[in-house]
């Protein structure tokens, strides 16, 4: 699958060349014959924009793959790290977006950069691979928490760590703890539900608020208690979502 899509790819850009680490850590801030950035593998030439890359700036994406600081902000030299396929997908996807939405249509593309995402023939890597597939998820998991969000819509809330407050729903709804999306068990929000509707897998009764009840009180934090952590979800199932030769989402 990823051969035919370095196939394509070389098909509509046949200037594309392989690039070495070696070759692309001489195209760092300060390099007379060029600044390259490689962003996902993919190597563009930034001189157009070097004043962007320079010591007040983005300095650290010069001349290496540090794809892991677009998404986490860290551009320390700690942070320049090429590999994104352990991040969260939506994080995942914020890298590929900088790649889609600002590197292609703004600096030329010289290459690919041999290593994690394309071998020394160009050809794409089971890293490669990984991308996409966590992109894809990243949309599938944005379009089903839209979903989730129209369905039941966010609860009103009024809330301060002195005093306390509540929240409530209109309509005849109850307050529920909904998960955004049924495979992040780890971000949760506040929706409105129909009483009678009560499905465990995503969502589940505040333990501070009886189970009919459309308005609920809301304590103020205890700073003796510190933060509570409500008990954790159980494990989703796993999520299999279809993936494009292009790398663009599937639907």
């Amino acid at each position: 699958l990823f051969a035919i899509y370095a196939g394509w790819y070389h098909m509509k850009r046949p200037n594309l060349r392989v690039i070495t680490r070696e070759e692309l850590a001489k195209h760092a801030h300060g390099a007379q014959d060029g600044v390259w950035v490689s962003l996902l593998g993919h190597v563009f030439d930034v001189s157009s924009s070097a004043h962007l890359y320079g010591p007040d700036g983005y300095i650290i994406f010069t001349g290496q793959d540090a794809s892991r600081a677009f998404a986490t902000g860290d551009f320390s030299e700690r942070g320049a790290v090429e590999d994104v396929t352990d991040l969260p997908p939506n994080d995942v996807q914020t890298v590929y977006t900088f790649l889609q939405d600002t590197y292609f249509p703004k600096y030329p593309q010289l290459g690919f950069l041999q290593g994690l995402y394309f071998d020394a023939a160009g050809t794409p890597t089971a890293s490669w691979a990984t991308v996409l597939r966590l992109v894809d998820q990243a949309h599938s998991e944005h379009d089903e928490a839209a979903e989730l969000e129209e369905r039941y819509p966010s609860c009103s809330m009024r809330w301060s760590a002195v005093a306390g407050g509540s929240r409530w729903c209109d309509d005849e709804r109850v307050p529920r703890e909904i998960l955004r999306h049924p495979s992040r068990p780890d971000k949760t929000r506040c929706g409105c539900v129909p009483p009678d509707e009560d499905d465990h897998r995503i969502m589940r009764p505040y333990a501070d608020c009886p189970r009919g009840n459309s308005r609920c009180e809301i304590p103020p934090q205890d700073p003796q208690a510190g933060h509570h952590h409500p008990p954790p979800w159980p494990s989703p199932p796993p999520v299999v979502h279809r993936m494009s030769i292009t790398g663009k989402h599937a639907r």
